[in-house]
């Protein structure tokens, strides 16, 4: 039995962040999450997942631009 004392799980807040980004990620830049998801990679996505609770004090848009720099992730169409 998981006992919570007021807060949810740490991988359950990192998880939470990570799928978060990836749908702020993906509507800033007019795609599906799937092409976001590839785009970072299994060991991009691992990267954040692990520092999420770093990342999750910076701002949301100066990370979407961070990111899609680094993945080189390209506009996508209007969806």
């Amino acid at each position: 039995m998981t006992v919570y004392h007021g807060r949810e799980d740490n991988n359950a807040n990192n998880l939470f962040f990570l799928c978060s980004l990836i749908e702020y990620i993906s509507r800033k830049t007019k795609n599906h999450r799937n092409v976001i998801v590839n785009a970072i990679g299994k060991k991009g996505l691992q990267h954040i997942f692990d520092l999420a609770d770093v990342y999750h004090c910076e701002n949301l848009d100066k990370l979407t631009y961070e990111f899609t720099e680094k993945y080189e992730v390209e506009d996508g169409i209007n969806i």
